[in-house]
């Protein structure tokens, strides 16, 4: 990443302590589709080392969690909780993420700087705990809640079995949340084999 400055009143730079990639990076093997010099990575983890003027609920020195997708807060789609769908920050199509191919002008995280838009909107603080469990923190940025929302459009209920097809981070952090969510048992299947949770 180049160096720079703010650019912009809502912005605030985290220097990256940790950058995770779930599964095969599909999106890296379609060369075509990013442009030379991209920087990847878009689950990160840092500590906010800058902060712009319009910037109220970060603070310099907050450990914070990155979430993949880049929100304004503001539009009609941040406003109903949609915000993977912003309709702000990429325009001429509805999303935004760190790293990613056609989701917009964003470098990744693989980085020692990440420029985070609409920082309060986009950061999430952590404990203080975050510089010992970081391994732990950085799963918040999408593995975790990729693996919840599942469970949450399955409707997964306590007391029931659930059968999750795909056995990589995200099917195992399904797996995990559908047991948190009281399912009796859960189980992950690849094309091999089923392994149950519990």
């Amino acid at each position: 990443m180049t160096d720079g400055t703010l650019g912009t009143t809502h912005l605030v730079f985290a220097q990256i302590a940790n950058d995770r990639r779930y599964g095969p990076p599909a999106h890296v093997r379609r060369p075509h589709r990013h442009s030379a010099g991209r920087v990847l990575g878009h689950e990160n983890l840092g500590e906010v080392i800058e902060v712009g003027p319009a910037v109220d609920r970060i603070k310099i020195g907050d450990r914070v969690a990155l979430p993949f997708n880049v929100g304004c807060g503001s539009c009609e789609n941040c406003e109903r909780g949609l915000s993977a769908f912003c309709l702000t920050t990429n325009p001429g199509m509805a999303g935004a993420a760190y790293g990613f191919a056609d989701m917009g002008p964003y470098p990744g995280g693989q980085a020692e700087l990440l420029r985070v838009p609409y920082g309060d909107y986009n950061c999430l603080v952590l404990p203080r705990d975050a510089e010992e469990k970081g391994n732990d923190y950085v799963m918040l940025a999408d593995i975790f809640p990729t693996g919840y929302h599942a469970t949450e459009l399955a409707g997964v209920r306590p007391g029931e079995s659930v059968v999750i097809y795909g056995a990589g981070p995200v099917g195992l952090m399904a797996a995990l949340s559908a047991v948190t969510k009281g399912a009796s048992r859960a189980a992950t299947c690849t094309e091999k084999r089923c392994r149950a949770s519990r």
